[in-house]
């Protein structure tokens, strides 16, 4: 019995996005909700001298849950990575 081989051929294609105008405005929209909130969680985090522990559900946004879990681990990094720091 000789088992058959198969070959697959993988090609990538380059794809350019052009969002339409109410498409760009919700991806502003997303962008400045996303930082604001992570400003927001750094900045607590700052004031209290740890990171809190918060959820998607604890973040008050019109944002996608998935988004906001980015956005905690995201506000988390930049806490650990600057969280010594003296903000002016």
């Amino acid at each position: 019995m000789k088992k058959e081989q198969t070959k697959t051929c993988v090609k990538v294609l380059k794809v350019k996005l052009k969002p339409t105008k109410e498409q760009t405005a919700e991806l502003t929209r997303l962008s400045k909700e996303y930082i604001y909130h992570a400003n927001q969680l750094v900045q607590q985090a700052v004031s209290d001298g740890r990171f809190p522990t918060v959820t998607s559900r604890h973040i008050e946004t019109s944002i996608p849950s998935v988004v906001k879990n980015e956005l905690i681990r995201y506000a988390k990094s930049k806490y650990a990575e600057h969280g010594n720091c003296v903000f002016k």
